[in-house]
């Protein structure tokens, strides 16, 4: 009787240690297949002509996350990762436009949206205009 159940006892305790690294093993597993993120490093500083603005929404696609910037709270800073994929959407009040993106190393985006994917610290500047003015053609 007494070899009967220490008998049993071991087949319990054997099946107990397989379930145990066979959990073990598929939490490693999940892990490893997870993208890794690194922290975030850069600094984004946005800036915007704030006559005509409405909001600025910023989408950071690799999260996702947006957040929307009211004209009071620029000039604005956030954080980054490298590689992430950021999205600059402006919005303009009843009477104006969006104008163009200024990046600050002098080069000029006019897609609204914008979709950038900078490795370092940058400045983004959003120009707004009154829709009755014309802009002025670089290509003329």
């Amino acid at each position: 009787m007494k070899q009967r159940f220490w008998l049993i006892v071991g087949a319990i305790l054997f099946i107990l240690f397989i379930v145990v690294v066979a959990a073990a093993s598929n939490t490693s597993t999940n892990q490893s297949s997870t993208q890794y993120r690194p922290d975030p490093k850069y600094k984004a500083t946005i800036t915007a002509d704030t006559v005509g603005l409405d909001f600025i929404v910023i989408t950071n696609e690799n999260i996702p996350a947006q957040k929307i910037v009211l004209p009071q709270a620029l000039p604005y800073t956030m954080n980054f990762a490298k590689d992430d994929i950021l999205t600059f959407t402006v919005h303009t009040k009843d009477g104006y436009r969006f104008n163009s993106f200024d990046l600050g190393d002098g080069t000029f985006r006019s897609d609204n949206p914008m979709a950038t994917k900078p490795n370092k610290n940058f400045q983004i500047h959003a120009c707004v205009m009154p829709e009755d003015v014309i802009p002025w053609d670089i290509t003329q």
